[in-house]
């Protein structure tokens, strides 16, 4: 099973957003496979054990070396934990975005403590001109990364110091949009990899 680091710095600031938001829908488990513990209401299952079935705030998915787990976590948008990797279901804030309209964007949480996840927000993408209608945030040790527009990308972050981990995200098709830590946007064109690091953002050919 993964190491998990227990001091996630960006969890620190996105606390006060979360304590003071309303949950407007629970994830619910799509598909799980080989080895997968859920830890739900401080009761251990595994993920076939919860198939169909909703994981409130602050559930805890963790996959073993041949565990995947698919979770629709807002309308539209699922996350694939990969194998030796570790989640937490953060919660989803119904106001803290607008459209071109003013009609409110909720915001979905999501900390990712170690390992690798695919997170696909095509099906979010209903509004005009193809705009999203939920915004997926992941919490990582060294910050968070947003998909400003719909698709898939795939973040990985290691286990090690937070002052020293590394968080790595990758397009899957087309060129997205993610935010750094300091709010610096920065373009992750197809077939490169971006890496947070202390000392700045690199890209890095695949």
């Amino acid at each position: 099973m993964p190491k998990i680091s227990t001091n996630l710095a960006s969890i620190v600031l996105c606390l006060p957003l979360l304590f003071f938001s309303m949950t407007a829908r629970s994830a619910v488990v799509s598909t799980s496979a080989g080895s997968v513990t859920i830890l739900k209401n401080n009761i251990q299952s595994t993920g076939a054990e919860n198939l169909g079935g909703v994981l409130p705030t602050g559930t805890i998915l963790t996959t073993g070396g041949d565990g995947k787990v698919l979770v629709e976590v807002a309308p539209g948008i699922t996350i694939e934990l990969q194998p030796e990797t570790q989640i937490t279901i953060g919660e989803t804030i119904p106001d803290r975005g607008q459209d071109a309209g003013g009609n409110p964007i909720p915001e979905t949480y999501v900390t990712l403590a170690v390992g690798s996840i695919t997170c696909d927000t095509s099906g979010a993408a209903t509004g005009e001109g193809g705009a999203m209608t939920t915004s997926l945030v992941v919490m990582t040790p060294r910050g968070t990364v947003s998909p400003a527009s719909a698709g898939s990308m795939v973040i990985s972050s290691t286990h090690a110091d937070p002052r020293l981990s590394t968080v790595t995200v990758a397009a899957r098709s087309g060129d997205k949009m993610v935010n750094t830590t300091g709010d610096q946007q920065v373009i992750i064109p197809e077939g490169l990899v971006g890496v947070f690091r202390p000392d700045g953002f690199d890209l890095d050919s695949i």
